[in-house]
Parts: structure tokens; sequence; C-alpha cells
């Protein structure tokens, strides 16, 4: 969640001579044409049994059961949808970051288990960001509630148990739990859920000195951002500002919060655009 300055965080084209991984991109070359072609193949079907379903109000009988039990069976022909090329642009996507092939190119029989995969997994995003640990959530809210916490009770034991205000940013998007609505900068998602969790307070995207006055005047440990405001428009914060957001949270002690949900993972071109940040 802490990082150091560098030259550009936004987009670092990969080294790999097929350019920037681009998840989206792969998906609608290879899934897409794929599943609207089994889709075309079932139409009539699926639309039959849809129809039918909504006009049924036996929510228990048999004849209803049949009839979702008839849904999973056809939903098994689009999990045989042939992904192989799809599969093999993703991994050279993946060896363009830095990874290599028996990073991910092995047989699951490698493994004891579960909790073997996840150990594995976690030493070698370890290794490739540069953190310390990883937390395995199941959602992008989960993750943020996470970091929240951390960031929480870090200060609680570093600056005091009244250092907990986050300064996030306007139209930032930050998860669907009450907390993570709560640091989210939006009016529009501030309705009907209320109260929210306390502590949260919204400056403008790329306008440091309102970061720096929240700061200084509600005791505050963390600032937490989006490097590229996903759900506020797709709008990346200038290097400007990140320069002097960091230089803040040093200042002033604060832990800085990146939330990649949207942005992590090669979709900036680089495994984690916070990394190729400060």
């Amino acid at each position: 969640m802490c990082c150091k300055k560098a030259e550009n965080p936004f987009f670092v084209e990969s080294t790999a001579p097929h350019g920037t991984f681009r998840f989206d991109q792969l998906k609608n070359e290879h899934f897409r044409p794929a599943f609207d072609r089994a889709m075309a193949e079932h139409k009539a079907e699926i639309e039959a049994i849809n129809k039918e379903l909504a006009e049924r109000t036996d929510y228990e009988s048999d004849e209803y059961m049949a009839l979702i039990e008839k849904v999973s069976t056809m939903s098994e022909k689009f999990y045989a949808i042939d992904l192989t090329h799809f599969e093999e642009d993703v991994e050279k996507a993946l060896l363009g970051l830095g990874f290599e092939r028996s990073d991910f190119n092995r047989p699951t029989s490698d493994f004891s288990g579960g909790w073997r995969m996840r150990i594995e997994l976690a030493k070698l995003l370890c290794e490739k960001s540069g953190m310390k640990k990883v937390f395995f959530a199941n959602s992008g809210a989960e993750a943020n509630e996470c970091a929240i916490k951390v960031a929480r009770k870090w200060a609680a034991e570093n600056k005091g148990a009244d250092c907990y205000k986050i300064v996030t940013l306007q139209n930032s998007f930050h998860g669907r739990t009450l907390a993570t609505l709560a640091a989210t900068g939006q009016d529009t998602f501030h309705t009907d859920f209320g109260p929210f969790t306390p502590g949260f307070y919204y400056a403008p995207a790329d306008d440091a000195k309102a970061v720096r006055k929240l700061a200084e005047e509600n005791g505050c440990c963390a600032v937490m951002m989006e490097l590229v405001q996903g759900e506020g428009g797709v709008i990346p914060l200038t290097q400007e500002f990140m320069d002097e957001i960091f230089k803040l949270a040093e200042e002033y002690n604060l832990v800085t919060v990146i939330d990649e949900v949207q942005t992590g993972n090669g979709r900036l071109g680089s495994l984690y655009g916070s990394r190729s940040s400060p």
C-alpha cells in the first residue's frame, strides 16, 4: 500500500513483442466470438425456457425444478467453449509482464492442495510486486475493506486511536459494502443505505492542496485513491499530483492505499501501476 517515487505510474508498455497486456481486448478477440456462436446455436431453446420460467409461479414444483435443471445442463455447453488461442495470448502477455513460463504453466498435480497453491501464488506476487504480504479476497470491496482496516490498525498502534480518518477523492469508487461506499467519493452512492461508516473525507482529484488541508485538520491515517478512476469516468491522476501525495504521506506519516481493483494485474501495462509510481 505504501509506494515510492518513479517516472510514470500509469501506462507502462510491456517490453514483449505483443505490446501492452489488455485482457479485455484478448477476451473480445477469442472468448466473445465463441460465446456468441454457442448462443446463436441454442438461442431458440434458451428463449423458450426463459419464457416458461417467467410465466410459472410454482417455484417448488417438480416441473419448475426440471426447467432449472435443464438450464443448468445447457450452461455446461458454454463451459466447453474452446479458449485455446485466448489462453495462448494471455500466456504471452504474462511473459511480457515479467513472469516466467514456469510460474503458471505447470500441472496442478505439482501441488498438494488449495493451500499449497495459495502459498506459491503469494510468494510469486510478493516477488513480482516487492510487497511483503498478500491477502486473498473474494472481491474488490473485501480487498479495500482489508486495506482500510490495515491503515486504521497501523495508525491506532503508531499514531493513536483518534487518527482513523481517511482522505479519498471525489468521483472515486471503492466498493459496495457500507465502509467502501463511505470511502467512495460520489453522492449518488450515498443515498438509501445510511448511516454510513464515519471517518471519510473527499478531496477533488489532482488537488493536492485540498488533500493536505483535510489531512492537517482531521487526524488522518491514510490517503486512499485509484490511479485511474474507473467508475468516475476513466480519469487518470497526474504524475504531479501523485508526487505531492507521496510527499504529503511521508510528511504526515500517512498510509498510502492504492485501489488497483480495476487497474492491477497488467491492465495498465505493468503488473501493478502503483509499483511503477512512488
